[in-house]
């Protein structure tokens, strides 16, 4: 998927995230950093232009849908705000959210993703084409029900 497509459903998991469970704006910021912040470590993604060295670290260490598109790192974050950070635990469950949304959605795309990469299994992917037709009507419905649950707020 692209930028926009995660970029739209950052926004909308963290305006549900504000509407449902009356949760801080902060936890916005958090899950739209999530929803985001797995692409790091594609050197021509949007998130990395603007990140130019800590993408540049990324994609060195890391190849693109490999580690940063695995629950791995969310899942290490929450254990470590759990036992060490509690007070960071709100901004560590937004960006678990946001994370998740980003997994999820390339889950769907033919190129798919290993959610716990490096293990082979489960290897989750489907037929939607990233740019195409879907993931720019995704993006728009995304943003529309962002919009609407923003003016709920």
């Amino acid at each position: 998927m692209r930028f926009s497509t995660h970029s739209t459903a950052g926004f909308l998991v963290g305006f549900a995230s504000l509407h449902l469970i009356q949760a801080s704006p902060v936890l916005m910021f958090a899950v739209l950093f999530g929803s985001i912040f797995p692409d790091l470590d594609l050197i021509s993604s949007k998130p990395s232009r603007k990140l130019k060295h800590s993408a540049e670290v990324l994609s060195t260490l890391f190849r693109h849908r490999g580690f940063l598109h695995s629950l791995w790192l969310p899942l290490g974050i929450i254990l470590l705000s759990t036992l060490f950070f509690p007070i960071l635990l709100e901004l560590a469950i937004g960006f678990l959210a946001g994370y998740s949304t980003h997994l999820l959605l390339d889950s769907f795309t033919r190129r798919g993703i290993h959610l716990f990469y490096p293990l082979k299994w489960p290897y989750l992917k489907g037929p939607l084409k990233t740019g195409g037709l879907i993931d720019m009507l995704l993006t728009f419905v995304f943003g529309i029900a962002a919009v609407l649950l923003a003016l709920l707020i």
